[in-house]
């Protein structure tokens, strides 16, 4: 007989240790810590449902963490790298609210910066409870079928670039990374989910190119090369084929559509570079170099301390070309659309260093976990985690994660909960010791 199939309600079996929790709360709190992530997924690019939805978020996990108590005092004793991570997440946090607070600054800065908190309490709970990472799967399906609905309704609206409820960029980077867990965190039996998984990559593809986000190009390009490196190697040639055939694809839609061509920005990337060829900064490249010099000559001036949090717009305004009438569109842009640059501009080179350990840290455990279970396959959450926070990496060469509700609330979100079931996934071998 057919074992029925699971469904992303479920959470592992698999034996915790004995808590004093009755297995109603264990399985409770467990729906409610899927639900809380589900949700942001699935709204994630409705407009404007994410705000709403990461409180929501915020309150099912409050929920769950009071259903076990005694989750922190257990992880902390059984999980040596949750101690490293919550470290690096409490010095970056502490390194930012420092300087407000010796300044008297706004205390809304540490708003995005704080979410970083997210992820030692998401992984966490993950680890203790160990929800269904179909609840990722299934919130990335929702999340990429939205996607399709705004970009369809934001075309046909005319609107130039689609942008979701927030920026181009950043609607680009979120709908990579739900193609992300739509490719890793899908139920490996279920034939059909692999297709919902390519499925997902063309969406993340055509919202690249809708979006005209070129900052999401390098981990849209990373997601595919994983795709093929990472696979079973008996189906690596059916793989080339297929993506072969989605890049030709995408290539004659770029080719034979005018519009889309225009909406992808390509050509204005060439007209961009001859432009600053000829001496004139003001282009959406252009900006960006100059943004870049600009942290680059804070970083020299205040190597230790930066201009502080929330200044750079005002380092910018202050720069010559700023004073002119009229001022270049670059002297509106508030952050240096680098992480690197924008946090050794705004809090020096410790910053420059606390924001490498904060996605350096993650990344080499998913990538060591996922490397000692290459055996059972790449579908899981080592490799989603390795590949998420890859995305971010890669998208914060043009972008400032943290200076953006949904990129950072994400980041912690994802990160956090592929933490915690990674760790368990490893614990036979390792003891979670990643």
């Amino acid at each position: 007989m057919l074992s029925p199939i699971p469904t992303p309600f479920e959470s592992s079996s698999r034996a915790l240790p004995a808590t004093g929790v009755t297995p109603m709360r264990e399985r409770l709190a467990a729906a409610l810590f899927g639900a809380g992530v589900f949700m942001p997924l699935g709204l994630a690019n409705l407009p404007p449902a994410w705000p709403d939805s990461y409180k929501a978020f915020i309150v099912l996990l409050l929920a769950a963490t009071v259903l076990v108590p005694g989750t922190f005092r257990q992880v902390w004793r059984a999980v040596p790298a949750w101690r490293s991570v919550t470290a690096v997440m409490l010095i970056m946090i502490a390194w930012v609210v420092l300087p407000i607070g010796l300044s008297d600054g706004p205390w809304r800065l540490v708003d995005y910066p704080s979410r970083l908190l997210v992820v030692p309490w998401c992984a966490a709970l993950a680890w203790r409870l160990r929800p269904s990472i179909r609840w990722l799967w299934a919130g990335a399906l929702a999340g990429l079928a939205g996607v399709v609905g705004v970009a369809l309704w934001q075309v046909m609206t005319g609107i130039e670039r689609v942008h979701g409820w927030s920026n181009p960029l950043v609607f680009a980077i979120v709908t990579m990374q739900l193609a992300v867990l739509a490719v890793y965190c899908r139920p490996p039996a279920w034939r059909w989910a692999a297709w919902c998984a390519a499925a997902g990559v063309v969406v993340a593809i055509v919202a690249m190119l809708l979006s005209g986000s070129r900052g999401v190009v390098p981990g849209v390009a990373v997601l595919l090369l994983s795709v093929l490196l990472l696979g079973r190697r008996d189906r690596l040639w059916l793989r080339i084929g297929v993506l072969a055939l989605v890049v030709l694809a995408g290539g004659v839609a770029l080719a034979t559509i005018p519009a889309l061509g225009e909406r992808s920005r390509i050509d204005e990337a060439v007209n961009d570079a001859q432009q600053i060829q000829r001496g004139h900064m003001d282009t959406s490249i252009g900006a960006r170099l100059e943004l870049l010099g600009i942290a680059g000559r804070a970083i020299a001036a205040h190597p230790l301390t930066g201009v502080g949090m929330g200044q750079f717009g005002a380092e910018v305004r202050r720069q010559p070309a700023c004073r002119m009438s009229p001022a270049p569109g670059w002297c509106e842009l508030g952050h240096a659309h680098n992480d690197l640059a924008q946090w050794g501009a705004t809090l020096g080179i410790p910053g420059m260093l606390l924001i490498a350990l904060v996605y350096g840290v993650p990344l080499v455990m998913f990538v060591r976990m996922g490397w000692r279970r290459r055996a059972q396959g790449s579908v899981g959450p080592a490799w989603a985690g390795a590949l998420v926070v890859s995305g971010f990496v890669l998208c914060g060469m043009t972008q400032s994660i943290m200076a953006h509700a949904a990129t950072s609330g994400l980041f912690g979100m994802l990160v956090g909960t592929l933490l915690g079931l990674a760790w368990r996934d490893d614990e036979p071998r390792t003891g979670a010791s990643a």
